[in-house]
């Protein structure tokens, strides 16, 4: 049925039958499948096609209008158009553009949340909401830009992964002017380190349970903590504090219930943040009596039951525990049994079905398999989505990138070769995007192979084999690739020549090759932590959190920079950033040997964050972008350049 009906609506785009009808059997198909990236892509553009219909009189004068600066005719009739259709997003969003040109930002803001509200799923129409609120910083106006920030959050599945924790580390900053963050910031400050309830007055613990509660109308709030990590040392502290209490009070059974959104959602944050805050000794002892309560089948009453068991997932992953064997499904949260308990079961699952392609004899890959297995990374959920899917061609053509041949692509067959994918966020989004490719992807880890195969399967790509192995028996594969890609892999390798070698080998002639390195430079501030850890044997989460709670507390680092890294708020990224089982770091004189080793031709850097346009306007020229000897130059002024990593392409020669 769902294959008649794409195949109706691909037949109908094909024709250019009646939008109206396309509308209605891409609306029938959605009624099924919500989430089909494809059909949504059609709808979108059929919706484009009749905003710029709605009168093309009017509105080619209204881009004249926009054009030639004649803001206010602009506005005028843009007003006069969304009498006709004030249902429609377009005008809207464009009336936004001409309010943010004239500086009236309030103004703009609330034609751009009218716009999203309108049509969440419009891609363009939340890339505008978003590109505004990054780029604007009120002094006033905090409630409007707060609402602002819940509107593109409502959204976010429409935003993508890095887009969504930029998103939400600035709304977290808006939500600390509330009065709500300072007070319960001055009961934490009170309480942080010792929590002695029946050394509380009761006016003081109703006056923090009636903070606590304040928290949940403050919807922004709760949909940054819902999916996402809170990368802000302030707020974690708040988190740690609220989430104290609540667990020393969780027997006031009126109190749990009142708050029961407010645990689910704490419980969600810990999860995805993999468990990082820290909790102290008399959090521990009460995390003992309610499991063996549980155990023991002491509670009675299904709601307290759940209750407590939210109050445990605040802390501890539930995915294995016995406890929740005997609980119906049905009673736990619907998100929280999603991917704290039903999603940790079906990586399980699947991991068991993964193929491999040689034992991983080397030591040192053993270890990092070791450690990936314990804390897989990076741990995700939107991708980086796009919408609009592109060929392999017009994909490498879009980089910018200073090839020797572009007739290689006629005899490319678009076979890509992920070297090191963990949990495949990288293949995921390029499956996604590029239609015409074939994709494999390998890792030494089963665990982190088992989320990137849920991951696969929930957006139904179909182009992808995950494969389990060591890079260094790439040979076994007997396969070559048109591209290669290895980001942020090769540097955790006992031998980089070898992994180099190992990837090189099995790239085609004229095939293209992705790399992603530490920079030496780049990595400078983390030097200190670096040491810190190899004078501490950390293996489990406990220590791992204690190590990194001792990072917090210590005022005696020379650098404070490794607060805004947002691996800093992850367990598994945290692991990855400081306290890896092997690292090497790299210099731009390394690379240009590797290079030259490999008998590869320099083909750019990957322009992430406006990276050329920094470039070009240091050297006041763009003849250089190719140039390594100038790039070394460029990283020396600006040593935090590569702070993402060196991410750079090469072609075989």
């Amino acid at each position: 049925m769902s294959q008649n009906l794409l195949y109706k609506i691909d037949k109908a785009v094909k024709k250019n039958k009646n939008s109206s009808e396309i509308e209605m059997i891409c609306h029938e198909y959605l009624s099924k499948f919500p989430k089909n990236t494809r059909v949504l892509n059609i709808l979108n553009n059929i919706k484009l096609s009749k905003n710029k219909e709605i009168s093309s009189k009017p509105f080619f004068k209204l881009e004249q209008y926009i054009k030639s600066n004649q803001l206010q005719k602009a506005y005028d009739l843009a007003l006069e158009l969304i009498k006709t259709d004030n249902k429609n997003p377009y005008l809207y969003s464009i009336t936004g553009d001409i309010l943010k040109k004239s500086n009236h930002f309030l103004e703009a803001l609330n034609y751009y949340t009218k716009s999203a509200k309108i049509d969440p799923h419009y891609e363009k129409i939340n890339s505008k909401l978003y590109d505004f609120l990054m780029s604007t910083n009120p002094s006033e106006y905090i409630d409007e830009w707060s609402y602002g920030f819940e509107i593109l959050l409502s959204n976010k599945k429409y935003l993508g992964h890095t887009k969504l924790n930029l998103i939400t580390t600035k709304a977290i900053k808006y939500f600390k002017l509330n009065q709500t963050f300072k007070n319960l910031s001055k009961n934490s400050e009170i309480s942080f380190t010792s929590l002695q309830l029946e050394k509380m007055s009761q006016k003081e613990l109703t006056e923090i349970k009636e903070n606590i509660l304040a928290l949940l109308p403050i919807k922004v709030f709760l949909l940054c903590l819902e999916e996402c990590r809170v990368c802000d040392i302030e707020t974690e502290k708040l988190l740690i504090f609220v989430r104290k209490f609540i667990l020393l009070n969780i027997h006031d059974k009126v109190f749990s219930l009142q708050i029961i959104d407010l645990i689910e959602i704490l419980a969600l944050n810990s999860f995805f943040n993999d468990y990082i805050f820290y909790f102290s000794e008399e959090e521990t002892i009460k995390l003992d009596e309610i499991e063996n309560q549980l155990r023991a089948n002491k509670i009675s009453k299904t709601e307290d039951k759940v209750s407590k068991i939210l109050a445990l997932g605040m802390y501890i992953n539930l995915s294995n525990s016995p406890i929740i064997k005997d609980l119906k499904s049905e009673y736990l949260p619907l998100k929280f049994y999603k991917y704290c308990i039903l999603n940790p079961f079906k990586e399980q699952n699947l991991a068991k079905s993964l193929k491999t392609f040689g034992k991983i004899k080397n030591k040192v890959s053993s270890k990092v398999k070791k450690q990936y297995e314990i804390f897989p990374y990076p741990q995700w959920i939107y991708s980086d989505t796009y919408l609009q899917k592109t060929n392999f061609k017009e994909y490498i053509n879009s980089l910018g990138l200073k090839l020797s041949n572009h007739d290689v692509f006629k005899k490319f067959e678009k076979s890509i070769l992920i070297a090191g994918c963990g949990t495949g966020k990288e293949a995921v989004e390029y499956g996604e995007l590029i239609s015409d490719i074939n994709i494999t992807a390998v890792d030494l880890s089963s665990k982190s192979l088992g989320y990137a195969l849920r991951k696969c399967s929930e957006t139904k790509i179909k182009n992808i084999d995950f494969l389990q192995g060591d890079i260094l028996n790439l040979q076994n594969l007997d396969k070559t690739f048109d591209l290669v890609i290895s980001n942020g892999v090769i540097h955790h390798m006992e031998d980089p020549n070898a992994g180099f070698t190992s990837i090189n080998n099995c790239l085609k002639k004229n095939g293209l090759l992705k790399l992603s390195l530490y920079s030496k430079i780049a990595r400078r501030n983390l030097l200190e932590y670096q040491e810190l850890a190899k004078s501490e044997k950390i293996i489990s989460h406990i220590q791992l959190r204690n190590f990194r709670n001792k990072i917090i507390k210590c005022e005696n680092f020379k650098s404070k920079q490794i607060f805004d890294f947002g691996g800093f708020y992850n367990s598994s990224t945290f692991k990855d950033l400081v306290l890896h089982e092997q690292e090497h770091t790299f210099n731009i004189q390394k690379i240009k040997e590797v290079i030259k080793k490999l008998n590869l031709k320099f083909c750019g850097f990957q322009n992430i964050r406006g990276l050329h346009n920094k470039f070009t306007q240091h050297f006041r020229s763009s003849q250089n972008l190719y140039d390594l000897d100038h790039w070394e130059e460029f990283e020396e002024k600006y040593p935090d350049t590569f702070s993402g990593m060196y991410q750079f392409w090469c072609q075989k020669v």
